[in-house]
C-alpha cells in the first residue's frame, strides 16, 4: 500500500571530489550514521486511495463573523487548511485550495467530503476528494456563505449552513444540483447526522435539535424539562437505542433520548458546576462499546468523560490544556482536538499529545 512516503533500501557510496560511484553499497539500516530516513513524494508515489485514515480541518474565524459579513475577508488564506494522518500519530499539513475554513470534513459513500468557507465570497464551499491529497471543487448555490456540516443516508447528501446571513439547508443526489430544504424554529444549525435510519440535527439556538425520516420534513425534538441549553447544542450521537445531545448550560449540559429524538431529557450536569459555573460539551462519539465525551467547565477544566452506557460517566486521563472541540474514533484508536494540539488514545483513557498546530476546528476519519 503506498503511503506518499518513498523509502531507500540500499545506499551507494559516491565519491565527494569527482561526484562519481566508486561501486560500494550498503543496506539503508536504521541504525547505521549514513541512514536516510523516508521523505514525502507524492508525485513518485501517489497515495493509495485508501491510505489516508484522519483529516483534522483548520477554522481560522469564528463563526458569527461570517454570518454578518459573508462577502468580505479581512485577511488572504495564507495557511494550509487541513493536515492529515495514515497512523493518528504522524501528520502532514495539506491544503484545499478553494476553501478558506474547513468547517466538517467526513468520509462517507467512498469518498472524503469537506465543507467549510469559500476561499472568495459567491466561491465553492464543498471539496471532494478519493485519497484526502487531491480535492476537486463543488459547488452548492443554495449555501454560497458557509457550510458547517454535511452527511449522507445511502441516496442523498443534506448541508447545513447560511446564506445572506440566513441558516439554511439542502439535498443533492450527486453534489451538483442542489434544492433547499425548510427547517423551521431553528436559527444557526450546527451539526447533522444520519444514523439509526434517522436524520438528526442541533442548533446553537432555537429549539436546540430536530429529527427526520426522509431528511425533507422535520420535527422538532421537545424537552421534558424547562432549562434547556443557554447557547444550543453542539454536539450529537447515536448508540445503544439513545440519542445523545451535548450543549452549554449552567444546569445540564448534557440531555439523552430514548425515543429516537422524540424528546430529551437533560441529564445531570457532566462538565460544570450545577447552579453556580457553566459546562459546556463540545462533541460525543459513541465507537460500539463506550461513549466518550468532550467538554469544560467554562473558562477552566478541560475534560474528556467515558461512559459505557450514556448514562454515568468519568474522567479519564488527558494532558489538555485548551478547550476540547472535537473528537473521533477508529477502532480503539480515538483522536481528539482543542484548537493547538492533536491528542491521541488507544483506550479512551490514556491520552497523548501527537501534533502541535493551530486553528482547529474539525476531524474526519476513514473507518
Amino acid at each position: 500500500m503506498n503511503t506518499g512516503y518513498k523509502a531507500y533500501t540500499t545506499l551507494e557510496q559516491y565519491n565527494v571530489y569527482s561526484g562519481n560511484a566508486t561501486g560500494v553499497t550498503k543496506p539503508n539500516d536504521s541504525g547505521d550514521a549514513d541512514y536516510v530516513a523516508p521523505v514525502l513524494d507524492e508525485v513518485a508515489c501517489p497515495i493509495d486511495s485508501n491510505y489516508i485514515k484522519w483529516i483534522v480541518g483548520r477554522v481560522s474565524s469564528p463563526l458569527n463573523y461570517y454570518r454578518t459579513k459573508p462577502s468580505t475577508y479581512f485577511y488572504p488564506k495564507n495557511f494550509n487548511n487541513i493536515t492529515t494522518s495514515i497512523d493518528g500519530i504522524n501528520w502532514v499539513e495539506r491544503d484545499i485550495p478553494s476553501l478558506f475554513d474547513v468547517e466538517s470534513v467526513k468520509y462517507i459513500n467512498n469518498q472524503w467530503i469537506a465543507v467549510g468557507t469559500p476561499i472568495k465570497a459567491g466561491g465553492n464551499t464543498i471539496a471532494v476528494s478519493n485519497d484526502g491529497a487531491t480535492w476537486i471543487k463543488k459547488e452548492c448555490d443554495k449555501l454560497s456563505d458557509v457550510i458547517l456540516d454535511i452527511d449522507f443516508d445511502g441516496s442523498k447528501y443534506i448541508v447545513i449552513g447560511a446564506s445572506s446571513n440566513i441558516s439554511r439547508a439542502a439535498y443533492s443526489t450527486d453534489l451538483i444540483s442542489w434544492a433547499s430544504i425548510n427547517i423551521t424554529s431553528q436559527d444557526i444549525l450546527r451539526r447533522i447526522v444520519h444514523k439509526n435510519n434517522r436524520w438528526g440535527i442541533v442548533a446553537m439556538t432555537g429549539s436546540s435539535a430536530a429529527y427526520s425520516d426522509t431528511g425533507l420534513t422535520w420535527t422538532n425534538s421537545t424537552f421534558t424539562t424547562s432549562n434547556e441549553f443557554l447557547s444550543g447544542a453542539f454536539s450529537i450521537e447515536y448508540g445503544q437505542g439513545k440519542w445523545l445531545i451535548g450543549g452549554e448550560s449552567t444546569e445540564n449540559d448534557m440531555a439523552i433520548s430514548i425515543n429516537n429524538m422524540g424528546s430529551f431529557s437533560h441529564t445531570p450536569m457532566l462538565f460544570g458546576n450545577a447552579g453556580s459555573m457553566e459546562g459546556v460539551c463540545s462533541d460525543i462519539k459513541f465507537n460500539g462499546n463506550y461513549w466518550l465525551a468532550v467538554g469544560y467547565e467554562y473558562g477552566k477544566n478541560i475534560k474528556i468523560k467515558k461512559s459505557t452506557d450514556g448514562g454515568n460517566w468519568t474522567s479519564t486521563n488527558q494532558p489538555v490544556s485548551n478547550t476540547l472541540k472535537r473528537i473521533e474514533y477508529r477502532g480503539t484508536e480515538w483522536i481528539s482536538i482543542d484548537r493547538d494540539h492533536v491528542y491521541r488514545s488507544t483506550d479512551g483513557n490514556n491520552w497523548n499529545i501527537v501534533a502541535n498546530k493551530d486553528a482547529l476546528g474539525s476531524i474526519g476519519v476513514r473507518r
